[in-house]
This record gives structure tokens, C-alpha cells and sequence, in this order.
């Protein structure tokens, strides 16, 4: 692979993976208007989805390291494609689950953690830089799609609306399987878990801190649209430009008082998800290792999302329909995850604050 085609492949494949959290609002809204299951029950789905994509990643991640990108992400790309066409045929919560949350889910987790270890091989001194810059990807996907299923529902309903995303995730998956090209030579034998990562403290406070940060990222994003319509008495083309404006890192020029706080809430969040991607390769001195070690941190880290939508759900339905208790339970545990994510820098790098790692 020619070193120009690297930022061009890696910020592709994130945003045909358009992380599930990042657009699911949208899905959200429109399924709680068509089906008669709860908010709560609605949210699996995408937590599910969320869940997938990590957990897979311990055996996506393993089977880069032994030479199998290629067919990792080739199956992942295959599995996103078929998800996406089955969701728009879906016309019951059993079968957005299977579609929306197994199939797209595991397709995404075998294609994004390919793109996290293969570029943080190709860089060492700006390794975190470059794995940042190629997750703005899943910012970009998190933009077109919401604003698709929103604009062309309308004028050519759901199903195709959900059918022109999905040509789009095909168009770019070709492009990417044709410059995937791993760079080190594979790593034929290992075990699927690192048994010794486990006793580095640095490495399990950030696997800490990041499993409470992705335990509550997703609340803003699932339910942003709901809360814009139904507490701040937004429109649905509204709520959806909230979900954009989220996803782009941009403040708009004339931006209602309400829209203030998602704005920083997105540059927040797109930092957080992105530093996460480019940080975990850097607490691995090993770069034959990368893939399972990263892996091994999301697959520990899945569990927060997973769980995520129950938490949400219950204390949203045990408040009647109120989201101050929701909204205080995530504001605790991103407190509590930057106090870890503090401590294993402190660990790593002592007082010395501009170090670079």
C-alpha cells in the first residue's frame, strides 16, 4: 500500500462502518413512531449492535495479527451490506434486532479494529495522530447517514431510504477492500488473550476508565432526537440536525441556546472515541500485538453498552418519562472515568504532563 492511499482507506472504512451509536438516534425515533415496543426495548438494538462490534473485536483483532485482515474486513463489509438491505425490509422489532443489532453488529466488528491496528503499524512517532485522523471517519458516516434516512424517508419512504444508505456502505467497502494492504509480517501463533496485559496497572485503569466512558457516551446519542422533540419541543428535521451537529464538530453560526450544549457535547465525545483508538496501540511496546490487545480492551469494554440501554431505559420509565436521573447517572460515570483515565497516565508518565507517549 502506497503511503497516500493510507488516509484515504482509513477514513473510509470508519465512516462505511458509520458507528452504530453515532447514527442510531435516528433509528431510534422512527422505530418508537412504527413499532409498538418500548423506548427501552427499542434501545437494545442499537446497544446490541454497539456491543458486537467490540466484543467481536478480541477475534478480529487476533486474526489481523495473524495475517487475516483482508478476509476479516471482506467478511465484516459482507455482513454490514446484508444488514443494511435486511433492515430495510424489516417490518418487526425481531427482525431490526437480527438485521440492525446481530448481523450489521458483528460485520462492524470485524472491519473496525482492522482499520485501528493496521495504520498504528504503518507510524510510530505520530502514531496516535494518525489513527485519530482516520477515525473522523465514523464522524462523517455518523452525518450522512442520519441526514439520509431523514430527507429521503419522506420523499421515498424508509425501506429505500435505508436501501440508498446501504448502496452507499457498498460503494465504499469495494474501495476499501481494494487498498487494504497489511504492512508487518503475520503473526501465526499466540493466544487469543494477552494473560500478562492484565497485570500492567496502566493498561487496565485506561481499560477501566474507557468501559465507563462507553457506558454512558451512547445515552446522548440514542435519545438526543426523543428528548429534542419531546422535552424541548423541537421538529423531527430539527431533532435530526441535532444528531448531525453532534457527529460534525461544528458549531453552527445561529445556534438556538438548546443546541449548545450538544455541540460541545460532540466535540467531547468525537475526542474521546478517537484518543481511545490511537491511545491503546500506544501502551503496547509489542507492535506484533496490537490487534490482540486492542481487542482484549473491547471486548471488556462491550459490556457497557450492552448494559447501557437497560440502566438508561429503567431510570428514564421510573421517573415518568423524566431524564434528569439518567442524565446524572451518565455525568457520574464520565466523572469517574476521566479520574481513571487521569490515573493511568499518571502511572505511564508520571508529573511529566507534556510527555509524549
Amino acid at each position: 500500500m502506497y503511503m497516500s492511499e493510507i488516509p484515504q482507506l482509513y477514513h473510509r472504512l470508519p465512516t462505511a462502518d458509520f458507528m452504530p451509536g453515532l447514527s442510531f438516534g435516528v433509528f431510534q425515533n422512527h422505530y418508537e413512531s412504527t413499532l409498538p415496543e418500548s423506548p427501552s426495548d427499542i434501545s437494545w438494538t442499537g446497544g446490541f449492535q454497539v456491543f458486537c462490534l467490540l466484543f467481536i473485536s478480541a477475534l478480529s483483532g487476533r486474526a489481523t495479527d495473524a495475517g487475516m485482515a483482508s478476509l476479516v474486513v471482506g467478511v465484516g463489509a459482507a455482513l454490514l451490506v446484508l444488514g443494511t438491505f435486511m433492515t430495510s425490509l424489516a417490518t418487526e422489532y425481531w427482525q431490526t434486532f437480527l438485521a440492525q443489532g446481530l448481523c450489521i453488529g458483528i460485520g462492524q466488528g470485524l472491519m473496525w479494529l482492522p482499520s485501528v491496528t493496521l495504520i498504528s503499524t504503518y507510524f510510530v512517532r505520530r502514531r496516535v495522530f494518525a489513527v485519530t485522523a482516520a477515525a473522523t471517519g465514523t464522524s462523517t458516516g455518523g452525518m450522512i447517514f442520519p441526514a439520509m434516512i431523514q430527507y429521503l424517508t419522506p420523499k421515498i419512504g424508509f425501506p429505500w431510504a435505508v436501501r440508498c444508505m446501504g448502496f452507499v456502505v457498498l460503494f465504499m467497502v469495494i474501495i476499501i477492500l481494494a487498498l487494504l494492504r497489511p504492512r508487518l509480517p503475520p503473526r501465526k501463533s499466540g493466544p487469543l488473550v494477552e494473560w500478562s496485559a492484565f497485570k500492567e496497572p496502566a493498561y487496565m485503569l485506561f481499560t477501566l476508565g474507557v468501559f465507563l466512558l462507553y457506558w454512558t457516551l451512547y445515552f446522548a446519542f440514542f435519545y438526543v432526537q426523543v428528548y429534542a422533540t419531546e422535552k424541548l419541543g423541537l421538529s423531527q428535521e430539527a431533532g435530526v440536525n441535532l444528531i448531525i451537529v453532534t457527529n460534525a464538530l461544528g458549531i453552527p453560526i445561529r445556534a438556538p441556546w438548546a443546541i449548545w450544549p450538544i455541540v460541545f457535547y460532540g466535540l467531547a465525545s468525537a475526542a474521546a472515541m478517537a484518543l481511545f483508538a490511537g491511545t491503546v496501540p500506544s501502551l503496547t511496546k509489542d507492535l506484533d500485538k496490537i490487534g490482540t490487545r486492542v481487542g482484549m480492551a473491547l471486548s471488556m469494554i462491550s459490556f457497557g453498552p450492552l448494559t447501557r440501554p437497560s440502566v438508561a431505559g429503567a431510570l428514564i420509565a421510573r421517573t415518568g418519562g423524566g431524564y434528569l436521573a439518567a442524565q446524572m447517572w451518565a455525568g457520574a460515570a464520565l466523572i469517574v472515568a476521566v479520574l481513571a483515565l487521569v490515573g493511568a497516565r499518571f502511572i505511564i508518565s508520571g508529573l511529566h504532563l507534556r510527555a509524549k507517549l
